[in-house]
């Protein structure tokens, strides 16, 4: 059991382990101090910051660009439908195809930052099916979340990405 100092008013007991963190090589240090961090990294709150205008400013493009389909009885099952498909099945899914498994595998032939680039562009791609418009008001988000898979390994945030996209689209469409 590692030995504590007591802690004073306002500070946090601390073991000596933490203390042995200066002896540490920069990079173990860091990444210890990450590990322990409760906070989201700067870099994650900014992805997340450029996703959030990214969808408001292309669901405001795409009022304007893309015929919509007049709703006039929607009813709030269809509203929960289509929210529980596009907010949450399909960015789970996209995200794990494409980022995840699809990644893996260009990863075993090519560099990091090609394999991130040919993930995008194939990607952006399958949005064709939506129309070309649709397709290049992806390319945005797209550029977004492939940085943020390229920066962090882990997957899940860019599903939470993809998600907060797709809620702020989604029902900003069917809002108007």
């Amino acid at each position: 059991m590692a030995a504590t100092t007591p802690a004073g008013p306002g500070r946090r007991q601390r073991s000596m382990a933490d203390s042995n963190l200066s002896a540490m090589p920069p990079a173990l240090r860091e990444q210890k101090m990450s590990c322990t961090s409760q906070k989201l990294p700067v870099a994650r709150n900014k992805y997340l910051i450029y996703t959030i205008i990214t969808s408001v400013i292309v669901s405001f493009i795409a009022q304007f660009t893309i015929k919509s389909t007049n709703i006039k009885n929607i009813t709030y099952i269809t509203i929960i439908t289509i929210n529980v498909v596009g907010v949450i099945i399909f960015p789970f899914i996209e995200e794990i195809v494409f980022r995840k498994y699809l990644y893996s595998l260009c990863n075993l032939i090519f560099s990091k930052k090609n394999s991130i680039s040919i993930i995008f562009v194939v990607w952006v791609l399958i949005h064709y099916f939506d129309g070309i418009t649709k397709m290049l008001l992806v390319v945005p988000f797209g550029i977004i979340v492939s940085a943020a898979r390229y920066n962090d390994e882990n997957i899940k945030y860019c599903v939470f990405l993809h998600m907060v996209y797709n809620i702020i689209s989604i029902n900003t469409s069917l809002l108007t």
